[in-house]
């Protein structure tokens, strides 16, 4: 009866010394995004654009098909069966992207 309750008190010491190695969770922290050079300051009142067609962009939508890119147009396009969406859009091929070409090396 006396090596169980040696056995029972070794098993306790040892959960208690697991959970005590255990290091403590990390402390929460806040973080606050900061505008980098090309963002505005988000607590900077907006200001309007000046040219109307300015603050309007039209968003460019690409396909991807047997290789190549396709550029999807605005536009009507084809109709749909009735009461359904259209379902054709009008599509030409992408201009090929800007080359990347690596910057000089610069002499220190």
């Amino acid at each position: 009866m006396r090596d169980w309750r040696t056995l029972l008190a070794a098993c306790a010491s040892l959960v208690l010394l697991v959970v005590l190695a255990q290091p403590p969770p990390p402390t929460l922290q806040e973080i606050i995004p900061l505008p980098g050079p090309h963002e505005p300051d988000p607590q900077a009142p907006p200001s309007a654009p000046s040219d109307p067609k300015e603050g309007a962009c039209e968003p460019e939508v690409y396909l991807f098909d047997n290789g190549r890119f396709y550029r999807i147009l605005p536009g009507e396009g084809e109709p749909g069966a009735p009461s359904e969406p259209r379902e054709i859009y009008p599509i030409e091929p992408a201009p090929p992207p800007p080359s990347r070409t690596a910057p000089p090396p610069q002499e220190t």
